[in-house]
């Protein structure tokens, strides 16, 4: 919240952060732990390295 990243309807800017974080991450900049399994609304249960795999 230091960074006051919010949007205009005051909910925070979840994307932008992750999105940074993953630039870093690439970058060696800092280190992400093993991403996790997650539900994808659009996709319905897979996991991110099942989509990796298609």
């Amino acid at each position: 919240m230091a960074w006051n990243w919010v949007q205009s309807n005051g909910a925070p800017r979840d994307m932008v952060c992750y999105g940074l974080m993953l630039q870093l991450h690439r970058e060696g900049h800092i280190e992400l732990p093993p991403a996790r399994n997650v539900q994808n609304k659009r996709y319905g249960k897979e996991t991110l390295s099942r989509r990796r795999e298609l």
